[in-house]
């Protein structure tokens, strides 16, 4: 069962209210990233953050390395985020959920919901 950290609270994302009781912290002012982790065995790890109304993504994985392509208008989150997405790499919330969704559903794997950058590790 994937999890999510935020602000010292774990919860698993078992369920539609879980997934979005997740995100509501996310998307309160000031709050840190997050990491969506899955159960032993599962591959990758999202670090997430939600700021300026974008959900910002970035994917550990033995598969990739990188973080969400977003929209153009997305500012960079140097100063907000320990993970510093740069500029124009927040997408809408719907596709910051649907990726979310995708993520757990794929137990791990790369979600495709939304377009990577790679970076070097």
């Amino acid at each position: 069962m994937p999890t999510g950290y935020n602000q010292g609270t774990n919860i698993a994302l078992d369920s539609e209210e879980s997934l979005e009781r997740f995100i509501s912290l996310l998307a309160r002012p000031g709050s840190p990233d997050a990491v969506i982790q899955g159960d032993d065995g599962e591959d990758g790890l999202l670090v997430v953050h939600v700021a300026h109304g974008f959900g910002y993504l970035a994917y550990y994985g033995s598969s990739m390395f990188g973080h969400s392509v977003g929209e153009p208008a997305s500012p960079a989150l140097a100063a907000e985020s320990e993970a510093g997405w740069p500029a124009g790499s927040g997408v809408p919330l719907t596709t910051f959920r649907a990726t979310l969704v995708e993520f757990i559903q794929l137990r791990g794997q790369v979600p495709q919901a939304v377009r990577w950058q790679p970076k070097d590790p």
